[in-house]
């Protein structure tokens, strides 16, 4: 992973690119992503794919294509967040900038570890998507050691 891919702990690894891919495909039949052995391509409308190596290049290019068929925020979030669970993950703290991170009252429930991939895809896009909008905190952990990722 490059060191600018804040994402690549979550949606780089093996396992959770073609999970990646899958879900995105989703969104809209517009739109065609695939994992590769290097990130993922995505595709629209039958134009030849496009090679993207790190989730933020995907992120970028997918928030592209989905605007430029008019798919919004909410939608989006939506099919992500509606999907079905995946195994469970495991990430810390240390695996992102230091800048993107911060410690969390115990109050705030914690994303469950099969549900974080899903969150983190689904937080990227749309805060990407919705135009001053302040970033989004997902809250990882147990509770007695919870900490949040500012997505934006």
């Amino acid at each position: 992973m490059a060191p600018q891919d804040w994402a690549g702990p979550v949606l780089g690894t093996a396992y959770a690119k073609p999970l990646v891919a899958r879900l995105l495909t989703r969104i809209t039949p517009a739109l065609s992503v695939r994992a590769t052995s290097v990130g993922w391509s995505v595709a629209s409308n039958g134009r030849p794919g496009t090679a993207c190596t790190s989730s933020t290049e995907l992120l970028d290019r997918t928030v592209g294509v989905l605007e430029g068929r008019g798919v919004g925020a909410d939608s989006v979030e939506n099919v992500i967040l509606l999907a079905p669970e995946h195994r469970a993950i495991t990430v810390t703290r240390d695996m992102f900038p230091a800048a993107m991170t911060s410690v969390v009252s115990p109050e705030r429930a914690a994303v469950r570890p099969t549900r974080l991939i899903h969150a983190v895809l689904a937080a990227s896009l749309t805060s990407r998507m919705r135009l001053g909008a302040d970033p989004e905190e997902i809250v990882i952990g147990p509770s007695s050691a919870a900490w949040t990722l500012r997505v934006g």
